[in-house]
């Protein structure tokens, strides 16, 4: 689903951050941190963890 990273291997950064309270902004920010983009090559947003997280349901 993501260019440098299949989305299994978001999910142990993703879903605990969420479970923790983090903002939409804050997952974004620490998946940049990373230097992983997101399949079209861009740098993360809020947006497109708020898509994420409604695909894994």
């Amino acid at each position: 689903m993501f260019k440098d990273i299949p989305t299994h291997a978001l999910l142990p950064i993703v879903l605990p951050m969420r479970e923790r309270g983090s903002t939409l902004r804050e997952i974004a920010s620490a998946l940049n941190q990373r230097r992983w983009t997101t399949e079209t090559g861009t740098a993360w947003r809020p947006t497109h963890v708020s898509r994420l997280l409604r695909d894994l349901g």
